[in-house]
């Protein structure tokens, strides 16, 4: 095999026996130099006037928790329901007129309600304030003719 250390034996031609490695020299006024340099730059006078960019407001968002009961389409789904109530009240026989009466009662509130909603929002679209037209309209109807007698057998 040949010499493997050779590359150390080699290393000791290229330092300086005289002279430390990383040796401060007190008589080396280098730092001073570019520190004074630095000074001299930072003299009002050469420097630049930066006025810094202050943090703005942030705008906060308006958020609607809604509830579930207020929404629209709970309300429409519930207007639904008491419809499905109110007709199977009506077939069954049974059902005494005075129950009928308050299921309807319910429905014109429910209905006028949902109008006023539908009517107030600008979320609303076109076919959410029909149906809520047709609900009101509906439950008017079936008061005059639950009070004409209409459904009496």
């Amino acid at each position: 095999m040949g010499n493997i250390n050779q590359v150390n034996n080699d290393t000791h031609q290229f330092i300086n026996k005289n002279k430390k490695p990383n040796a401060i020299n007190p008589n080396d006024h280098t730092f001073k130099q570019t520190f004074g340099k630095v000074l001299e730059n930072m003299e009002p006078s050469k420097m630049e006037t930066v006025q810094p960019k202050s943090l703005e407001e942030i705008p906060t968002q308006s958020f609607i928790l809604s509830d579930s009961s207020n929404s629209i389409t709970d309300k429409t789904e519930y207007l639904l329901e008491l419809l499905e109530l109110y007709s199977s009240k009506l077939e069954d026989n049974s059902t005494s007129l005075k129950d009928v009466d308050s299921v309807l009662k319910e429905i014109i509130s429910d209905a006028q309600s949902l109008l006023e909603k539908v009517k107030n929002s600008p979320d609303a679209d076109e076919k959410i304030k029909n149906l809520a037209k047709e609900f009101a309209i509906f439950a008017n109807t079936e008061q005059i003719k639950f009070q004409r007698g209409d459904y009496l057998s």
